[in-house]
């Protein structure tokens, strides 16, 4: 497994404790969220789909590359949740 950080929006920090950064050990983009949520579970709801899907308002960055939910990481790798902008 690989130490990558990971990035939070600033919406979701009321449910991390305030923390925007999270540091995990993980082998995939996946596995880093499946982590994020067991340690704050109440993100849950916000970050997948009852079928274990990414929210669609949800982008994931890798890198600063858009990747899919399930990528391959190595160390030191960043990812980031962000939140689709929605205009009117």
């Amino acid at each position: 497994m690989n130490i990558i950080t990971l990035k939070v929006p600033r919406v979701f920090t009321q449910f991390t404790d305030g923390k925007i950064i999270v540091e995990l050990k993980a082998h995939s983009t996946m596995n880093a969220l499946l982590q994020l949520v067991e340690i704050y579970p109440e993100l849950k709801s916000h970050v997948f789909t009852d079928k274990q899907q990414l929210q669609s308002h949800l982008c994931l960055f890798l890198n600063n590359e858009q990747v899919m939910h399930d990528t391959p990481v190595r160390e030191k790798d960043i990812i980031k949740i962000i939140p689709a902008m929605i205009g009117g």
